[in-house]
């Protein structure tokens, strides 16, 4: 039992909870150097039963010595320092555990970062100190209220997950760094809630994010009866409503085995737009979105208890910042990704497969899991069909507005070829879009960071290299971002058919809480224009159409498929009449 003063205290709450993370990931054993920064630390090790702790005064000896720690167990050993020139001194032995991947994780504690650059004592940047010889850096802020303890915990998996070399936990502490004589349990509601967190946390078996790795860092990963296969199929069979999420896939040969498992489910299942999979299948209960008050009540309704998640990067923010909550508790998320590093803004991850798609369905089995209990798998599906309708309603087909592009862009694009789909605003209007269904679209985005510039260069590059016309939707920003491009399209031999919305700016901050702040003129951040493109297709001698109306952009947009060159199609959009609509789908009466 922990001592409750440790827990009282951030700084040595959040020791606490990372020497106990990093022993149920399997690392207890401690190189300890002297020094006052890292006291929080040394009063976290005490705490916590099973922990070795080796004590050394010289830190280059401390890393020589649990250089060879792990090479006799396979295991890193965790370095610990006090602030300045300490951890300056595990530079040779951090070399050395890079250069021949020996597993070795530092943990440096340092000064508050307003005393960095101020000539205090014994302070020095520390962050990222080691350089290119480091796989992966850490670097906490001093232990904070409003930092969360699972973004805390997360964090520490991940680094705890490297087993190729040396990574770097910084950790900078203010001062009083330990618990005062006399100081009383908090009382107020904030502290209360972290403290009960962060027992719940303590008391957790397991670590808080798994990593399953089936290149070897776990082991036995790829044998599905490993400890961590078997948690994971623990999971799955007491599963009682469970949920398949797709994100954007880590390759274009992800989509058949993600069809593969999903058809032989029958758990609800939501593809994102980057997925492709959007509409293509029509015999699983899809949810066509997660971002519409009402689309969100349902899921919650149904409540999922466990979520298998294919890729990462999802376009919706409710699926973060609410579905992974759960109605009442957090359901399981099985993530499966070959990508590194953390890939969920929530911190929500149970067990991280980092693996193939192929791999992951090869180990999960092709058995039926258990079904989703007394129907809610049906009535899910009619319920959201029914919304689906009443948001068709809402939408007049005689004024464009995002919706009815998407609905337009989605009738007409011919099968197996290429859609390109800018960010902000068009990118959620497609992923809140219902597709054709069966139609196989290659879907194309730059999600990574989700920036608007070089999107005509991106969609060009795809269309090239994949020998495919591509369409690419974009608004009007990221078309100014990129006007030098249009020279890129214009030489492509392979058609780019361009569709630049226009509504004057960048409309999404209309939507966003800024829109009601009174203390920033709105204009400053929709940067409202009066340009038309006409000239700048003609400039780069591309086949230039504008509409005006859903007729027109019928009328255009089949025009432009009929080319065999690049196409520049402009459409008008009234930002007003798309914000009324949009607020009007929205609010809609659910009965």
């Amino acid at each position: 039992m922990v001592p409750f003063p440790l827990l009282n205290h951030l700084n040595t709450l959040w020791p606490v909870l990372i020497v106990s993370e990093l022993a149920k990931n399997g690392i207890d054993t401690y190189f300890v150097s002297p020094g006052n920064r890292n006291i929080p630390i040394l009063a976290a090790l005490n705490a916590i039963n099973g922990v070795s702790v080796k004590f050394c005064v010289d830190e280059r000896a401390s890393a020589y010595r649990a250089i060879g720690h792990a090479k006799a167990t396979g295991a890193p050993g965790v370095l610990v320092c006090t602030s300045g020139t300490a951890a300056a001194n595990y530079f040779p032995a951090v070399i050395e555990s890079f250069r021949d991947e020996i597993p070795m994780i530092v943990w440096s504690a340092d000064r508050p970062p307003e005393l960095v650059g101020a000539d205090a004592n014994q302070t020095m940047e520390q962050a990222c100190l080691f350089g290119c010889f480091i796989r992966k850096n850490l670097n906490l802020p001093c232990p904070s209220a409003n930092y969360p303890i699972h973004a805390l915990l997360s964090g520490i998996c991940d680094v705890a997950a490297v087993k190729n070399g040396p990574v770097h936990i910084n950790l900078p502490f203010r001062e009083p760094l330990l618990p005062v004589s006399g100081d009383k349990p908090g009382t107020d509601p904030e502290t209360s809630a972290i403290v009960r967190a962060a027992s719940k946390a303590l008391g957790n078996l397991y670590p808080h994010t798994i990593h399953i790795d089936s290149a070897g860092a776990v082991p036995a990963a790829s044998h599905a009866d490993s400890p961590d296969m078997l948690r994971v199929k623990t999971i799955l069979e007491d599963c009682k409503r469970g949920l398949v999420v797709v994100g954007r896939p880590d390759t274009n040969q992800s989509a058949q085995w993600i069809k593969a498992f999903v058809e032989k489910q029958n758990w609800p299942v939501f593809f994102d737009i980057s997925s492709g999979l959007k509409g293509c299948l029509s015999n699983v209960v899809e949810i066509p979105f997660f971002d519409h008050p009402k689309a969100l009540s349902l899921v919650l309704a149904y409540n999922p208890d466990v979520i298998v998640q294919f890729g990462t990067g999802l376009v919706s923010k409710a699926y973060y910042d609410a579905v992974l909550k759960g109605k009442n508790q957090p359901p399981k998320l099985i993530q499966i990704t070959t990508k590194k590093g953390i890939r969920d803004p929530s911190h929500s991850v149970d067990i991280k497969m980092e693996m193939t798609t192929q791999k992951a369905v090869s180990i999960l089995g092709t058995k039926r899991l258990p079904e989703p209990d007394k129907g809610s798998a049906s009535r899910l599906a009619a319920q959201f069909d029914l919304l689906v309708q009443m948001m068709e309603q809402k939408t007049p087909d005689d004024i464009l507005s995002h919706p009815l592009i998407v609905k337009t862009v989605f009738s007409l694009l011919p099968d197996n070829e290429a859609l390109f789909i800018g960010n902000s605003l068009v990118i959620r209007a497609f992923d809140t879009g219902v597709s054709e269904a069966g139609k196989r679209i290659d879907i194309v985005s730059n999600r990574g960071v989700s920036g608007i510039e070089g999107n005509i260069a991106t969609a060009v590059g795809y269309a090239e290299s994949a020998g495919k016309r591509i369409t690419a939707v974009i608004g009007d920003v990221s078309f100014l971002h990129d006007l030098n491009s249009l020279m890129l399209a214009a030489q492509s031999q392979v058609p780019v058919v361009i569709l630049v919305i226009n509504n004057c700016g960048g409309r999404i901050f209309e939507r966003l809480p800024v829109a009601a702040f009174e203390g920033i003129p709105l204009e400053w951040v929709t940067t409202p224009h009066p340009y038309r493109f006409e000239m700048a297709a003609s400039q780069f001698n591309i086949p230039y159409m504008e509409a005006g109306s859903p007729e027109e952009l019928m009328s255009a947009y089949g025009e432009a498929l009929k080319r065999s060159c690049s196409v520049l199609v402009e459409i008008r959009l009234s930002p007003e009449e798309d914000l009324r609509i949009s607020k009007a789908r929205n609010a809609l009466h659910y009965p």
